[in-house]
């Protein structure tokens, strides 16, 4: 498990089809890194939450399990905000 005590553990490391290559920011809520999507050949940003931050799980459309703050994101649909790819 990755804890906000050692952001920095994950550079190097792929995430299914994302390799962290370096950390964009850190705070509260999680750690944000730069990795590109391998099987997309783009850039994104990945966040990872720590688990005290998780909030409260609820199930999608299909049955799976997802915190409710992804649920929220991918109804939001703004110019200036970014959108979610995925989630796990």
């Amino acid at each position: 498990m990755i804890t906000q005590e050692e952001p920095g553990a994950l550079i190097g490391q792929q995430l299914g089809s994302y390799r962290i290559d370096s950390i964009l920011g850190a705070g509260s809520m999680g750690v944000v890194y730069k990795a590109p999507d391998t099987r997309l050949n783009r850039t994104v940003a990945v966040k990872i939450l720590p688990p005290d931050r998780l909030g409260i799980l609820d199930y999608d459309d299909t049955g799976n399990l997802v915190s409710i703050e992804v649920l929220d994101s991918v109804r939001v649909q703004e110019p200036r905000t970014v959108t979610l790819a995925t989630q796990g």
